[in-house]
């Protein structure tokens, strides 16, 4: 019986540290936004309307942003165990489940083509990964906003830097 309970603390202890390694290396490892920058991507999705999709959505705290204060419908994707958990937490708790989705996801292996908005807070070297996913599937019209890290080759429509402040970057397609 002592050697089920470490069989099955083994996996709990893989399932979490895993999909976190997995994060950290493929995207990002998650860091939650101050509250004012939440304030500031907000801003860049002002009279946006369609589906917004969050890469690497953490803990949902963004998304939760979003359906209260836009009428954008949106989609989130993380990766990671612990921030998933909390994240599906937080939007029941909200009852911000309504009008947003959030999936367990690997979203390099997703379809981007119903976006009008994506959000990413990446590593430079997921967002080289994802520029060609993004010329290749998001309409013209659509918006990418990017937290901290520009998206290689591309000019940004918008530079928001606050002073002191981590940059955004807006791209209009």
């Amino acid at each position: 019986m002592e050697s089920l309970i470490w069989v099955a603390l083994f996996i709990v202890a893989f399932a979490v540290f895993g999909t976190a390694a997995y994060a950290s290396f493929s995207a990002a490892p998650w860091l939650p936004l101050r509250s004012r920058d939440h304030r500031r991507v907000l801003r860049h999705l002002k009279n946006r309307a369609g589906t917004l999709l969050e890469l690497g959505a953490g803990d949902a705290r963004l998304l939760v942003q979003v359906a209260r204060k836009t009428k954008l419908k949106s989609i989130g994707y993380e990766i990671s165990l612990i921030p998933f958990l909390v994240g599906k937490f937080r939007l029941s708790v909200t009852k911000a489940y309504r009008s947003v989705e959030f999936h367990m996801k690997d979203f390099f292996y997703e379809d981007f083509t119903c976006a009008d908005v994506v959000y990413c807070f990446l590593t430079p070297a997921a967002m080289e990964k994802l520029r060609p996913k993004f010329e290749k599937e998001l309409k013209k019209g659509s918006r990418v906003i990017s937290y901290s890290f520009k998206i290689p080759g591309w000019k940004p429509t918008i530079e928001d830097r606050e002073e002191n402040g981590i940059p955004v970057f807006v791209y209009d397609r």
